[in-house]
């Protein structure tokens, strides 16, 4: 085969420092878009990022020459000097992240979970989340909490 073909998408979750809720609604507005152009500028295509207060979901179709960690360090560190400089004084990550496969046939609906984090967020918990994500993906989440 003469060229690379890459067809995979991840659902990308990482939260705050201590789960400081410093992702206000006006960091948000700031900060979804400057996360999907530090993954375009890897080349990778952003299908949907959503947040809430101590939190992020990001979509993504991975691009053939990006690894995950390197991205999702880039994308962190990157994102984190950002909110410093627009007033989020000790803003940072925590660190780790959570990288899941999504299938294409399933692209729609993480797509819409991931947009409407606002509305799945009023009655369920990042724990909830976090121990949800764990069960289907068999992972031990009582040591990441």
């Amino acid at each position: 085969m003469s060229h690379s073909f890459v067809h995979v998408y991840i659902h990308v979750i990482f939260a705050t420092k201590d789960r400081r809720p410093w992702l206000t609604e006006d960091v948000r507005v700031r900060l979804i878009p400057y996360l999907g152009g530090i993954a375009r500028q890897k080349k990778v295509a952003t299908i949907a990022i959503g947040a809430v207060e101590d939190h992020v979901h990001v979509l993504l179709k991975l691009h053939s020459a990006v690894s995950i960690a390197k991205l999702i360090g880039d994308m962190k560190s990157y994102s984190s000097a950002f909110a410093k400089s627009i007033g989020v004084a000790d803003f940072a990550w925590q660190e780790g992240y959570g990288a899941f496969s999504c299938s294409k046939n399933h692209v729609l609906t993480v797509k819409r979970y991931v947009e409407n984090q606002e509305e799945h967020h009023r009655t369920h918990s990042f724990d909830d989340e976090m121990a949800r994500l764990a069960n289907i993906w068999g992972f031990d989440w009582s040591s990441g909490g």
